[in-house]
């Protein structure tokens, strides 16, 4: 995908976003191709590579295909929630999306509201934890009907904490969810956990 690809209004939010932006790497312009066949994917780079950026990117340019539908992004600690969250923000400004986190417990019945008032009418990004997804699918199933996107941030590290509430959420999805999956590095047990158990004949990427 070259820069005149990317739709206007998104192509100035990664301007305003980035401040630098020369154009796609290979590695960002190979991911965002693999994203849009739609398939399950497992990407393993070095950090910094521009994993998370690249699916975002795809996902915004795309809008089409997810209207209507909720895309949640997993992140295995505060910190890299609310790095993402800024992220998807940023790229998201006036593309008629609702981006909202989930952190506090203190914050639930504004994000469940949230989640309520614009469940089907517009497009939802949510980037929250294994944990506190797990517990609102346990407790308020009617709000994530909709989920056709899982991205897995951080995989290794996710999994190792979260391993159950992560097996409920892929479980409450089934399999008409694609899940995209991300880590620095896979370790054999991860790779195949996620390979045979958990994604559908993924596209598996290592750069």
């Amino acid at each position: 995908m070259e820069a005149n690809e990317i739709n206007d209004k998104l192509l100035l939010n990664i301007r305003n976003y980035t401040n630098d932006f020369n154009g796609l790497t290979p590695i960002q312009t190979d991911i965002i191709k693999s994203e849009r066949e739609r398939k399950d994917m497992i990407i393993t780079s070095r950090a910094g590579t521009g994993k998370t950026f690249s699916i975002i990117v795809s996902i915004l340019n795309n809008l089409d295909k997810y209207t209507g539908k909720q895309i949640v992004i997993l992140e295995p600690n505060i910190g890299h929630l609310e790095q993402v969250f800024k992220m998807v923000s940023g790229l998201a400004k006036d593309l008629n999306v609702l981006v909202c986190k989930y952190i506090d417990p203190n914050d639930r019945d504004n994000f469940y509201t949230e989640i309520k008032d614009n469940l089907g009418s517009t497009i939802q990004i949510i980037v929250t934890s294994p944990s506190r997804l797990s517990h609102s699918i346990e407790t308020h199933p009617e709000l994530f009907p909709k989920i056709s996107k899982l991205v897995v941030d951080e995989c290794e590290e996710l999994v190792e904490k979260f391993r159950e509430p992560f097996r409920k959420i892929v479980s409450h999805v089934g399999n008409n969810c694609e899940i995209c999956a991300m880590a620095p590095i896979m370790h054999e047990e991860v790779l195949n956990l996620m390979a045979n158990h958990v994604l559908v004949n993924p596209t598996i990427k290592k750069y």
